[in-house]
């Protein structure tokens, strides 16, 4: 089963090693100013978060994190009820509550097959040429972008098996590769260019990535507002920019060529045909999600909450077919994130009641001191994105670093908004960098056109141009709108 713990060897001598870890930091003494029950708890979300990278899955990792914690006594509260109530606090959190319904939209969007239809048909328009195709699949991923919440669901769910398919229509395979390099370097430069358009796409909307929510949501602790409609108006420029230059960046690094694309268009007409036209699931699920957009744009002037217009959207396709109630209790992967969300959730505000975070940010910023504030936002920006090479899930590091990151920034006398939309843009790009990085990256590299190294050698150069052009033109953006 999914939840069953490896068993082998290394993963047991890992398992080993993290208990010696918490065992340690037991008898380590905790710094002036700091409670013994928050040092010892910060010392179990770092095992617990090393553990998650190891592999282990988060769910039970951080149930056992989580009830190993009040065994111990060392969440916030006067007693063991005040304590449970603040460990399971995450569970109540409209933000944990948006991100489920979020992952319900995406379902009955793949329900009604309106995802497919626009990608295709997109693709049977615009690829009239290498980069048009590319273009093409990158705008189908922006669209359903908002409405699906999980950049996996998106990339993998969505776009990998109509990738897959341009590929064999134009007699592409992984398999192949080293007997056809031509065609190695077209499979490598489609589906590594899909993969870092997810990448990008991911930090357009408020919606687009599972931990966005999450980053504005601790933003917002700061004084920093990052509604739907804001976080929309302050990326689409660097976003637009960044989307723009990637296929003209990885054609110049991988120069792929192809002979003809005609069949290609030939193909995605085909499909679009045998699909008919729009029906009724997909009318309904069109007009529903342009009023949620509508709503989430307008919701900060109508004192309407995001979570209330994503599970008004829910129930509106659960009232019209398009999803069925057994759609909603057997969304598997939507649960599961509900449930080790609402933990981490947990962790990183007993962390901050007990002053953790905040005397984390306090130690950053003692290195920082001296230096001029423009030069210190990039280095806090670079820094919190070099350290996602050791962490293996874009939520863990939003939720462990986000909030120490941006105290920290905001301590030396950075514009919370600004700092908080530059981190929140680093939470999504620096999935750019590994195979590991983003749950969607392994199934792009299984298509084996790139080895390890050529990935990683591409992720590191692209890295710093998302980072340079973020901090650039991201930063001149922001000043004419703060």
């Amino acid at each position: 089963m999914w939840y069953a713990l490896p068993m082998r060897r290394t993963w047991m001598l890992r398992c080993l090693g993290l208990a010696g870890l918490v065992l340690a930091a037991l008898l380590i003494p905790a710094p002036p100013g700091i409670a013994t029950a928050g040092w010892h708890l910060l010392w179990l979300f770092v095992a617990a978060v090393t553990a998650m990278t190891f592999g282990l899955p988060p769910g039970p990792t951080l149930l056992l994190a989580a009830m190993l914690g009040l065994a111990l006594g060392i969440y916030p509260g006067a007693g063991s009820g005040e304590q449970l109530s603040f460990a399971l606090s995450g569970f109540s959190a409209p933000v944990i509550w948006l991100i489920l319904g979020a992952f319900f939209l995406s379902q009955a969007l793949r329900n009604s097959g309106l995802g497919e239809r626009i990608a295709l048909t997109l693709i049977a328009v615009a690829a009239r040429s290498l980069w048009g195709l590319c273009y093409a699949l990158g705008a189908a991923d922006l669209l359903l972008s908002p409405f699906i919440p999980s950049n996996t669901a998106r990339g993998a769910g969505t776009m990998l098996p109509i990738v897959s398919s341009v590929l064999d229509v134009l007699g592409v395979s992984g398999e192949g590769a080293e007997a056809t390099p031509s065609k190695a370097r077209l499979g490598a430069y489609l589906s590594f260019s899909v993969f870092q358009m997810n990448v990008i796409t991911s930090a357009f909307f408020l919606t687009a990535m599972a931990a966005n929510p999450l980053a504005a949501e601790i933003a917002a602790r700061h004084g920093a507002d990052l509604s739907f409609l804001r976080w929309l108006l302050y990326s689409i420029v660097p976003c637009s920019l960044a989307l723009a230059l990637l296929p003209l960046w990885l054609g110049w690094r991988f120069k792929p060529e192809v002979d003809d694309l005609a069949k290609v268009r030939k193909w995605a007409r085909a499909e679009v045909r045998k699909k008919g036209p729009l029906s009724r699931t997909e009318w309904t699920n069109l007009g529903v999600f342009a009023l949620a957009v509508v709503f989430w744009a307008a919701g900060p002037s109508l004192g309407l909450e995001s979570t209330w217009v994503a599970l008004s959207a829910v129930a509106l396709l659960l009232l019209g077919g398009v999803l069925k109630w057994e759609h909603v209790t057997g969304h598997r992967i939507a649960w599961d994130t509900f449930f080790w969300f609402s933990l981490m959730l947990a962790f990183a505000d007993a962390l901050a009641e007990w002053g953790i975070t905040a005397w984390l940010g306090r130690s950053l910023v003692g290195t920082l001191e001296g230096v001029p504030l423009a030069l210190a936002g990039t280095l806090v920006v670079a820094t919190y994105a070099l350290v996602h090479y050791g962490v293996a899930s874009q939520t863990a590091h939003v939720l462990a670093l986000f909030g120490v990151f941006l105290g920290a920034a905001t301590d030396i006398g950075l514009p919370a908004t600004a700092i908080a939309m530059q981190l929140a843009w680093a939470s999504n790009y620096f999935g750019c960098t590994t195979t590991y990085g983003t749950s969607v990256a392994p199934p792009y590299f299984a298509l084996g056109f790139l080895s390890q190294g050529r990935w990683m050698g591409e992720g590191a150069l692209l890295l710093l141009i998302h980072w340079a052009l973020f901090i650039g033109v991201g930063g001149l953006w922001l000043k004419l709108w703060l």
